[in-house]
This record gives structure tokens, C-alpha cells and sequence, in this order.
């Protein structure tokens, strides 16, 4: 496993490491580069869901993208990812492997990221993974939250979880590492949702927010598996090539106060597949 995972500091990425080594990651088979690839097709659908107004989303916009998920601290200036997404998974059954495939077909079509999906491959050269999505039993957790002194109450915490990535924002665009994981003792619906929110969180769309609704990153968004078409119009938001990395927030506000309501007015008019960049 990579050693940037090591830097994450966290108590559930021992956890992951722990199921990697569990499971022979660290002499896994080479890869296929299969998933996202430069000829993608994005998936064309009709939606029925309600287009928040411009003001509303500009606010949702501001309130999950500059908070930090945890501690609520605003954070100043633009954590977005950079370069391809080259994913690995540890015990993660295939019904979602399929789950977490599709939902990053849809993130790269609104994100214009590159993602590949580790294949094992004897053939190929190795893969420099650096997404990591693993699925962990209860029995792995348990002991790491006795070793890590974590009550009951702390524990929940880590049964959906991402580490690292973007709200740790290092400086190298290209040493960019994100893990998530998730309890296998959830229920599908839970586990589903939990992939949904992590992995979009783990793409910048930190904080929750009720100021719109159905939204994955808010109270009521608990049961959603797919991000709603307010989430897309964020997310899509942030991966717009005029917000750069790094930019101060007040610029980036300024930005998207621009570009939504323009995301909102294409939306209305041709669909969901406007917000798509690829």
C-alpha cells in the first residue's frame, strides 16, 4: 500500500491498512486501466427534480465546499482534485464495486477528472493507486477502537468514513490521496449512501447543509444513493476550469455566483446531461 496512506494520521486508515495486508493487497495483481477512459459516453436521463433557485445553491455552494465536514472551520481557499483518479478496492464485494463504478462514471462526467478502476491483470504493469475504497468487518474495527481508546459513541464515527484527500489539501497536486471505508455490518441501503457521500466528499463537497433539499450532504439526504441534481449543479460548480485550486474563497464565491446561475438556466432548459464536461 501506498505510504502515503501513513501520512493520513487517522485511526481507520490502521484499520485499512490493516485489511489490505489481510487480504494480500500489498502483492496484488497487476492492473487494467478498465472504468472511466477518454471516450466515455455520459449517461443521458430526464429528471423530475425540483432546480433549486440560483441564490439558494450559491449558498449550499458556500456551506459545502468551505466547511470542514467535522470541526465546521471555514476553510479559505478552493481544495478541488487534480489529475486522474486511479482507484483500488479492499474487501469490496462486486454488488457495490458496481455501485461505486457507476457513481464515478457520473463524477467524471461532471468533474472532466480521468478515473481508472483497478483489474487484476497478470499481463500489465503495476498501478499506483491513489483512491482507496475498502469495505471492513466489525471484527477488524473493534480491536482497532480498544488499541485507539475510542468509546462506543467515537467508534460510529469510522463506520463511514473517508481519511485524507482534499481537506488536508497537500501541496503537490500529484500526491493527492483519499481512502475511504465503510462497516460491512450497515444496512445496503445505508452502505450505498455511504459510498455516494464519501466518495463526493472525498472530491471537495465537505459539510452538510439544509438550505437545499434532497441533498446527499444534508440531514435529509440520509437515504439517497445518487447525488440529486442540486449536488450535481455543486459539484459541477466547483470542477468548472474558472474555480482553480487553490483560489481564495472570497474570488471563488465571486466565480460561482456566476456560474450558477447559468448551470441552473442549462438545467432547466436541456437537462441534466448540461452539467456534463465530458
Amino acid at each position: 500500500m501506498s505510504a502515503r496512506i501513513h501520512k493520513l494520521n487517522r485511526p481507520w486508515v490502521a484499520a485499512a491498512a490493516m485489511a489490505a495486508v489481510a487480504g494480500g493487497l500489498s502483492a496484488v495483481s497487476p492492473p487494467s486501466h478498465a472504468g472511466v477512459d477518454p471516450e466515455l459516453v455520459c449517461p443521458r436521463s430526464t429528471t423530475t427534480e425540483t432546480v433549486a433557485e440560483p441564490g439558494r445553491l450559491v449558498t449550499k455552494f458556500d456551506l459545502t465546499v468551505f466547511r470542514h465536514h467535522k470541526s465546521r472551520r471555514v476553510m479559505n481557499a478552493v481544495h478541488k482534485w487534480a489529475g486522474p483518479i486511479r482507484i483500488d478496492f479492499v474487501g469490496t464485494p462486486y454488488p457495490y464495486r458496481d455501485h461505486v463504478e457507476r457513481v464515478f462514471r457520473d463524477l467524471s462526467c461532471l468533474t472532466n477528472l480521468r478515473i481508472y478502476i483497478h483489474e487484476k491483470n497478470q499481463e500489465e504493469p503495476g498501478f499506483d493507486a491513489n483512491f482507496n475504497v475498502s469495505m471492513l468487518s466489525r471484527d477488524e474495527l473493534d480491536p482497532l477502537g480498544r488499541r485507539e481508546n475510542l468509546d462506543a459513541e467515537s467508534l460510529k464515527y469510522y463506520l463511514c468514513f473517508v481519511a485524507g484527500g482534499l481537506d488536508l489539501q497537500q501541496d503537490d497536486a500529484d500526491d493527492l490521496f483519499a481512502a475511504i471505508g465503510i462497516v460491512d455490518d450497515l444496512s445496503e441501503a445505508e452502505t450505498r449512501h455511504c459510498f455516494v457521500r464519501l466518495m463526493t466528499r472525498a472530491l471537495g463537497l465537505f459539510a452538510d447543509s439544509d438550505v437545499v433539499q434532497p441533498s446527499v450532504f444534508s440531514p435529509d439526504g440520509a437515504k439517497l444513493d445518487y447525488l440529486s441534481v442540486n449536488d450535481k449543479i455543486i459539484l459541477r460548480t466547483l470542477y468548472d476550469p474558472r474555480i482553480e485550486r487553490g483560489m481564495k474563497r472570497e474570488d471563488a464565491m465571486e466565480i460561482a455566483r456566476e456560474i450558477i446561475p447559468e448551470l441552473v438556466k442549462a438545467v432547466r432548459e436541456r437537462g441534466v446531461e448540461a452539467l456534463y464536461q465530458r
